[in-house]
């Protein structure tokens, strides 16, 4: 004999869908009783775990702040110099003037020009020169500090040409 549930020979073994709703209704019921009565903790979700500490190394503490008064970082020695002149071409005889502004941060720093035409230097920061042949020539200015072994050095490029006879 075949159970209530079937019908027909196409729906063997296969519930009735009423069957189905009959018992669906009585639950889908209660769950709006509940949703309607307010039940709040029906409607939250179950609370999440514990946060678990990572394993590993833990960070590190912070660093005691230093009182100690810190001495600035002071810059080496050095020396600068900047070079020009009155006149940079002409006819032999040229007469050029040179001048030269510069400074070293430790010490006084001492001049020397050298011409470039085989004459002797001069520690004036600012002579004159005449150059008596024509040809190109550079005319350099270094400052040095001896006592702490640095210098520096500035040029100028100086043309002469023969006179026209």
């Amino acid at each position: 004999m075949r159970s209530p549930e079937h019908r027909g020979p196409g729906n063997q073994g296969k519930p009735q869908m009423g069957k189905i709703l009959s018992r669906m209704i009585p639950f889908a019921a209660a769950w709006a009783l509940v949703v309607a009565s307010g039940c709040s903790s029906c409607q939250q979700s179950a609370p999440s775990p514990a946060p678990v500490a990572k394993q590993g190394r833990l960070p590190r503490p912070p660093e005691a702040v230093s009182t100690a008064v810190r001495t600035p970082a002071v810059a080496p020695p050095s020396c600068a110099v900047v070079a020009d002149s009155s006149i940079e071409e002409g006819v032999a005889p040229l007469e050029v003037r040179f001048t030269s502004e510069g400074m070293c941060s430790d010490a006084e720093g001492a001049f020397t020009w050298d011409f470039g035409d085989g004459s002797a230097p001069t520690h004036d920061p600012n002579p004159t020169h005449t150059y008596a042949s024509a040809g190109s020539y550079t005319a350099r200015v270094t400052l040095e500090d001896p006592d702490n072994k640095v210098k520096d050095s500035d040029e100028v490029p100086i043309t002469v040409t023969a006179q026209q006879p």
